[in-house]
């Protein structure tokens, strides 16, 4: 598959809607799922978090409610059947409502039997189906019952696409009414001179036949659900195996809902199509991400550092923490990783000893407000903190003005004439040490009285407008 091709699968199934639409479902009482309300987009929808969280149990009650068949031998059935489950989509242009409330399900359309839901659980279904070739005595005989396939070389490179080997044949054999299972794929290859089949492929190989095999078989009109879809797939067949369900879902205009761990398999997926599922307290929150490194947090995951800014001192690095959260955009944390060098000199220089071209880092110094005025010749993007003075000169500044000062012992929770006569007592000290004296003076941490200080500081119209220009044209030297 070519990349450009892969490429246009992903733009394709977020700009044109599908036949078969989830819109949303409101859920009270599933499980830890108090009362909560999904929404969906059209394509490919992604549900993820921490294991225990209730992703298994959503997926397995949507799918339940719209194949309109519960198995009461389920682990899932008591929990479903207790729960009140409101699900909206759009089929064929029309909306529709389908009510689950307490065991009773309520559909005025009769749109469940127009439907068409699939579901797929990789890891579990490779592993007893493994199972159950291997013990199968008459493996031979139910070849030749079938009728083998030999699969073209288009289809057949995509399985090596994935899979990441090349394949010199793909026969497949599809037994009918075995296994409890209306119908079982069994494959037989050959690669580097070696002929093996399922009942000898490693399960991560496997899983990737099992699904592929399925996402050739899926209806127009249909909507997937897929649990754990990266079951024993190494990460980078992860991806491709994604690039190829996107093409699928493309072609065929199929819905999908799949839950993941996996952060190579969110990697191509939108935002606003994922979904996370995190415990508060005894129960579930849902959350809608506003970036791919809030998934990575909730999974337990560092994200990879994709930047380094480089700034003066620990001032103006706290400062520049206060303007992330000030403008909410502190997950930028996750993506950056922030250096104290030292004077502007020292910045500049090490700012200007970075690489001139480097894909993976992205390199920028930010300086303090009062070096604005002087000229620097800079390999890379260069920045400057608001305002005209440093971050100390600011705190000192702005405390000088009592109206100021007593929003700040507002804010902190601190007597405001003991703050009054500190500051009297400090107004000498140079800009350098005065957060730290006024630190001793006040038994506060510096920390805490330089972000109430920068909180007041910020309300004025002026500053604000610097900060978010500052966040603005940070992310554009970054590209994020």
């Amino acid at each position: 598959m070519r990349r450009a091709r892969v490429l246009d699968y992903w733009r394709r199934w977020t700009e044109k809607p599908t036949t078969l639409q989830l819109i949303s479902a409101n859920m009270d009482h599933l499980g830890l799922i108090k009362t909560h309300e999904f929404g969906f987009n059209y394509g490919i929808n992604v549900i993820t978090g921490p294991n225990g969280s209730g992703k298994s149990t959503v997926l397995k009650t949507l799918f339940s409610i719209l194949q309109g068949n519960f198995d009461p031998n389920s682990v899932y059935y008591s929990r479903i059947m207790e729960s009140t489950c409101i699900i909206r989509l759009k089929f064929r242009g029309q909306d529709h409502e389908i009510i689950m409330s307490e065991g009773n399900l309520i559909d005025t359309n009769n749109i469940i039997e127009n439907l068409n839901a699939i579901w797929l659980d990789v890891g579990r279904e490779c592993t007893e189906l493994r199972a159950q070739l291997e013990s199968d005595s008459d493996i031979e005989a139910l070849m030749d019952q079938a009728e083998p396939r030999n699969l073209p070389l288009n289809e057949a490179e995509v399985y090596s696409y994935v899979v990441e080997k090349n394949y010199k044949k793909i026969i497949v054999y599809e037994f009918n009414d075995v296994y409890n299972t209306d119908v079982v794929p069994f494959f037989v290859v050959e690669h580097n001179g070696i002929a093996y089949d399922t009942r000898t492929m490693g399960l991560g190989e496997l899983s990737i036949f099992y699904l592929l095999w399925h996402s050739n078989k899926i209806e127009q009109d249909s909507i997937w659900f897929i649990e754990e879809i990266e079951s024993f797939i190494s990460p980078r067949s992860q991806e491709k195996l994604m690039d190829v369900v996107a093409k699928n879902c493309s072609k065929r205009r199929v819905s999908c809902l799949m839950s993941t761990h996996s952060p190579h398999i969110l990697s191509n997926i939108p935002e606003n199509h994922i979904k996370i599922l995190k415990p508060v307290g005894l129960n579930s929150s849902i959350y809608n991400p506003t970036c791919h490194s809030e998934c990575l947090c909730y999974l337990g995951l560092k994200a990879e550092k994709k930047a380094i800014i480089f700034v003066e001192d620990k001032r103006a690095a706290d400062f520049l923490q206060f303007c992330f959260i000030y403008s909410e955009v502190q997950y930028i944390n996750r993506h950056v990783h922030i250096s104290q060098i030292g004077g502007d000199t020292e910045v500049i220089a090490a700012l200007n000893s970075m690489p001139k071209s480097i894909e993976f880092m992205k390199f920028v110094a930010i300086l303090d407000g009062d070096c604005k005025t002087k000229k620097y010749s800079n390999l890379h993007p260069l920045l400057f903190l608001p305002s005209t003075i440093s971050p100390d000169l600011i705190y000192k500044n702005s405390m000088a003005n009592s109206s100021f000062a007593e929003s700040v012992a507002v804010f902190l929770n601190f007597n405001k004439d003991m703050l009054a006569e500190i500051l009297t007592e400090i107004e000498t000290v140079d800009p350098h040490e005065w957060l730290s004296e006024l630190e001793v003076k006040t038994s506060l941490p510096s920390s805490s009285l330089a972000f109430s200080i920068f909180n007041v500081w910020v309300e004025g119209q002026s500053n604000k407008k610097d900060v978010l220009i500052l966040i603005d044209d940070l992310f554009y030297a970054l590209g994020f």
